[in-house]
């Protein structure tokens, strides 16, 4: 079984880029979050509960990846890094759930 993208945003600037992707998996709807910006990255899962609010279940700490781009770096480098953790962050899930 294969993740299937609902909704996908991207954004970058100068300083930051996102991807937020809203994805079903195996029943279950997923908000994928990965961000790099000026202070900090993030990587993280949250899990659409019965009342259809986003619950966080997964982190970067839960993820074996460590960005390489930072908030500095080419649009290309943070997209191609974002993707990455993000497909990381999915290979977690479907050993999860």
């Amino acid at each position: 079984m294969e993740f299937r993208v609902l909704n996908r945003v991207e954004s970058y600037n100068n300083n930051s880029g996102r991807i937020n992707e809203i994805a079903s998996y195996n029943g279950k709807k997923f908000k994928l979050i990965a961000d790099i910006h000026n202070g900090g990255k993030v990587l993280k899962a949250e899990l659409m509960d019965k009342e259809g609010i986003f619950q966080f279940v997964l982190g970067s700490a839960d993820v074996n990846f460590e960005y390489s781009a930072s908030y500095v770096s080419s649009r290309i480098d943070k997209a191609l890094n974002l993707e990455q953790a993000l497909n990381e962050l999915k290979k977690v899930i479907k050993k999860v759930y």
